[in-house]
């Protein structure tokens, strides 16, 4: 077996409610194509709670937990330590890789899934507006 080596990242998923969809769409793709020049981590902002939490479902978080913990070596092997149905894996895992979070990388006759960041985290803080500030009123 092949071992590849496991990068030290994190990706985010941020809450922006002053995000828009144009700005979402092109730090993706900069992100998933890897042109990203800063050494941030990789941040997913979505101005919508609901759309950013249902990136993340039961099913792809323990693929990724699986991926972290047990290192499965194919879908199938992926699919039997989660107890779930090839198919739904596979599709759910290419949502991860569309998203930057998994790697696929051909190993024989298998695509063995390879976790591309140690930690997913939820930042869910709102940018506070400025409040304007109020004249006294003058009598």
């Amino acid at each position: 077996m092949k071992e590849f080596k496991q990068l030290n990242k994190i990706f985010i998923f941020k809450y922006d409610p002053v995000s828009n969809l144009e700005k979402m769409l092109d730090e993706f793709q900069a992100a998933t194509a890897k042109k990203l020049k800063s050494v941030e981590p990789i941040v997913l902002r979505c101005n919508s709670l609901e759309i950013l939490l249902s990136n993340m479902n039961k099913t792809r978080w323990g693929i990724f937990q699986t991926l972290v913990n047990e290192k499965p070596n194919s879908w199938n092997e992926l699919a039997q330590l989660l107890q779930k149905d090839y198919p739904l894996i596979k599709k759910e895992a290419e949502s991860l890789t569309a998203m930057g979070i998994i790697e696929l990388h051909q190993q024989n006759q298998e695509i063995q899934p390879i976790i591309s960041y140690e930690r997913i985290i939820f930042d869910l803080s709102a940018k506070a507006k400025k409040q304007r500030e109020v004249s006294p009123l003058r009598v």
